[in-house]
């Protein structure tokens, strides 16, 4: 389902870019009298759809995501209308940084960078820096540990010697698995997916830092922590941007031939003629529509075309009523919420707590016999590759669900719960690693394979 949605925000994107990109090709050719003029304007145009579309997908993710706690439409009304002022202003400032180059084109440039994103398979090599970065240092710390305890360390001084030798451990492997590889192109996306986790995972630890903050009432008190974080955030953004750009060209220059090709398939797709053609047609058939209508109006069927006018006319009616009565609605919507969640956590006797995890089992569970139903129905359909794909997220279903269990349950239970998630996390990066020398192999036979075609070509 996220797969889907994300391919589908991509897409739109892609339309956007290209429908824009095909605007300034036009112009190039046409030669217009203000051509720089309508140029900037072209691309001024296009910052403002990347940033409202960009808007209106956040404003949907967080009516969905924080309906429940707060009032989604007055969160959007306040927060998110910031969002697309900033994108624009940024988007516009590349632009004016290079206004005396006719040149340069800002969709033709996101379209480039969106096209390698979709045909670049990151979750690979996700799955290998987590692996690689995470917990491998986790190995090393253990076993460094378990030679340590064989000496006389005191019990206190442990938990510093941990943090120190896994520091060090993930140091040394942060090194090594981003610069040991002699592949440039291998070495540049492990070395942007590298950072990139360490920016999500420094950025998740500043937020929630601020959050305690204002929660305890202590922001004057620690500013300076607080700008030392944040300043700390933005130097990881840089190196993450660097490390883009680098990637972006290497894959460019790799890749130069079949993207030029992609941008001009996707452009003469989304052309603003084919969106003309497009608007002629519609207007045809409404043109006709019409014609048809006031031929039975006038033959005496008045009935039946009020009858089609109301239904046609209803869902702007629907509409209507939404905006006319929408704070009525979020506060029937809130009160509908209110009642559910009371009357759900009163089963638990108000315990908030054991209420919200059942629920999240209860989700959880959801979704694994939903994959669970997904791998039987298609084992036989699908290659050894998709399978162990489909096992490991049911796998990773189960751990959540037996982490949740653990903290409800006590004594044995919640030690055999934790010992089963320790077994299946070991089981989930085995086959990982299964399904990454798979993968490897698989690309190796289809290079051969390409070769051998091209040679008997």
């Amino acid at each position: 389902m996220i797969k889907l949605v994300s391919k589908e925000i991509l897409k739109l994107f892609i339309m956007i870019s290209s429908f824009f990109e095909s605007i300034l090709l036009k112009m190039k050719k046409g030669n217009h009298k203000h051509s720089y003029f309508l140029h900037k304007m072209v691309q001024f145009f296009y910052c403002l759809s990347m940033a409202f579309t960009l808007e209106l997908i956040l404003s949907i993710a967080v009516i969905i995501l924080i309906a429940i706690r707060y009032n989604a439409v007055t969160l959007g009304q306040h927060v998110l209308f910031w969002i697309p002022i900033f994108l624009t202003v940024l988007l516009i400032w590349i632009v004016i940084l290079n206004y005396k180059n006719l040149e340069f084109s800002l969709p033709n440039s996101l379209l480039s960078a969106l096209l390698i994103l979709k045909n670049t398979n990151f979750k690979m090599r996700l799955f290998e820096s987590i692996l690689s970065i995470f917990i491998i240092p986790i190995i090393l710390t253990t076993l460094i540990i378990r030679l340590l305890s064989n000496y006389s360390v005191p019990t206190q001084e442990m938990p510093i010697i941990v943090e120190v030798v896994f520091t060090i451990c993930f140091i040394i492997s942060l090194l090594i698995y981003s610069e040991s590889t002699k592949d440039e192109f291998k070495r540049l996306t492990r070395q942007f997916v590298i950072w990139f986790l360490i920016f999500l995972g420094f950025m998740i630890l500043t937020l929630y830092q601020i959050n305690t903050y204002i929660i305890e009432g202590q922001m004057q008190e620690n500013m300076i922590n607080i700008s030392i974080a944040i300043l700390g955030l933005v130097l990881t953004m840089v190196t993450i941007i660097d490390k883009a750009r680098l990637l972006y060209g290497a894959i460019y220059e790799k890749r130069k031939d079949t993207i030029i090709k992609e941008i001009d398939k996707e452009v003469e797709k989304y052309s603003i003629d084919k969106f003309k053609k497009i608007l002629i047609s519609k207007y045809e058939k409404i043109s006709d529509t019409f014609i048809i209508i006031r031929k039975d109006w006038n033959s005496g069927k008045k009935i039946k075309v009020i009858r089609i006018m109301f239904i046609a006319f209803l869902p702007m009616i629907f509409l209507a009523i939404i905006f006319k009565t929408e704070d009525r609605i979020n506060n029937i919507m809130e009160t509908i919420v209110l009642f559910l969640s009371s009357n759900w956590f009163r089963i638990f006797k108000d315990d908030k707590e054991l209420g919200t995890k059942v629920l999240g089992l209860l989700i959880i569970s959801g979704m694994l016999i939903k994959c669970i139903y997904d791998l039987i129905r298609n084992f036989n359909k699908y290659k050894v590759y998709n399978n162990m794909v489909y096992i490991c997220r049911i796998l990773g279903l189960l751990m959540f669900m037996f982490i949740i269990l653990a903290t409800i349950f006590s004594n044995i239970y919640a030690t055999i719960f934790k010992y089963a998630v320790i077994l299946i996390f070991v089981i989930i990066l085995i086959l990982l690693l299964l399904i990454t020398i798979i993968e490897k192999i698989w690309q190796k036979r289809n290079k051969k394979n390409n070769r051998v075609n091209q040679e008997e070509v």
